[in-house]
């Protein structure tokens, strides 16, 4: 068993409480959920059979779901995660309030997930001309953060997976013989505002592939790219896991205290390309892309309660009392 899963698992057997909304309401439940992809069967870094919800973190919602599989079974897992919710729409309803998810008639930035309020807001600041990922962070035309590679609540910790890189279509036109040559991908990402490493790992990108797959590499345009599912080659790296973006939230505020502001935290990720000696292939040495990673805004501490004015309403008087002066 993979280090560490075991004591996920009895986490949440002990804490499957984690989905009970908190005093915030919804939204302060949000620190709680799970992290899981499209194809978590598959993935190196988490069992297949884990509970949908861990502790922190986006999951992938009633929606995606259901455009996933069939309907019938969408709709039975989704009775079962909110505890026999009567009809989809319900248990779809019922799971968004539970797990913080975004009401009807908001914006919902990651309509295929659920609880991920709280997220960060990841963006590409430098685009490399060689590579790009695809769900490391929001970049025009590259692709879109996937939630699970954001931290919530300042719990940094590893992601259940890394970014996927590929290499774009105009480098692979321009140097044929580049997939041929690579055998392995070396990356470095720092959080350059601290001083922290976020990722170093190198990972064999053909050593899944079957004949026929490096048959279709190997055709003039024809590409190999780093999956989510490759794990890292042991030992060559300080930090094989993917470590989740996660800059400081700001201070709420008080009566007595105005709220605090985000101050973004910026990444640099270095790529080197490997040849079949794992010699570092001309040309494709460090090359750097650049990112920035902003908290979500503080929540507010709920107010004093509201009572309806029904509450005062004239009627019959039922009781009277005195108060004894002292």
């Amino acid at each position: 068993m993979p280090r560490g899963c075991l004591s996920s698992v009895l986490q949440d057997v002990t804490a499957d409480g984690t989905a009970w909304p908190s005093w915030g309401g919804a939204q302060r439940a949000s620190c709680h959920g799970v992290a899981l992809g499209d194809d978590a069967a598959h993935w190196p870094l988490m069992p297949p059979q884990l509970p949908r919800r861990l502790r922190h973190g986006a999951h992938l919602g009633a929606s995606f779901m259901a455009a996933a599989g069939s309907e019938d079974a969408a709709a039975e897992a989704e009775k079962t995660a909110v505890g026999g919710a009567g009809s989809e729409d319900a248990a779809a309803e019922a799971e968004k309030t539970a797990m913080g998810g975004v009401q009807e008639g908001k914006d919902d930035p990651y309509p295929a997930w659920a609880n991920t309020a709280g997220l960060p807001t990841v963006t590409l600041t430098s685009r490399s001309d060689k590579y790009f990922s695809p769900d490391i962070a929001d970049a025009a035309g590259d692709g879109s953060f996937k939630p699970i590679f954001g931290c919530k609540c300042g719990d940094w910790q590893p992601a259940s997976t890394h970014p996927m890189i590929e290499f774009r279509d105009s480098y692979i036109q321009s140097h044929p013989n580049f997939t041929k040559q690579l055998k392995k991908l070396k990356v470095h990402m720092e959080d350059t505002t601290v001083g922290k490493v976020q990722w170093d790992a190198t990972y064999d990108v053909k050593r899944f592939l079957t004949p026929e797959d490096l048959a279709k590499a190997y055709v003039p345009g024809g590409k190999v790219k780093l999956k989510d599912t490759i794990p890292a080659d042991k030992g060559t790296g300080q930090q094989i896991r993917f470590m989740t973006f996660c800059p400081p939230e700001a201070n709420a505020g008080d009566e007595n205290h105005a709220p605090g502001t985000t101050i973004p935290h910026e990444y640099l990720m270095k790529v080197t390309a490997l040849d079949a000696d794992e010699q570092p292939i001309d040309g494709f040495v460090d090359d750097e892309s650049r990112y920035s990673a902003a908290a979500a805004e503080p929540e507010q501490p709920p107010g004093p309660e509201t009572v309806p004015g029904s509450a005062f309403a004239d009627g019959k008087i039922v009781g009277t009392a005195k108060i004894a002066e002292s």
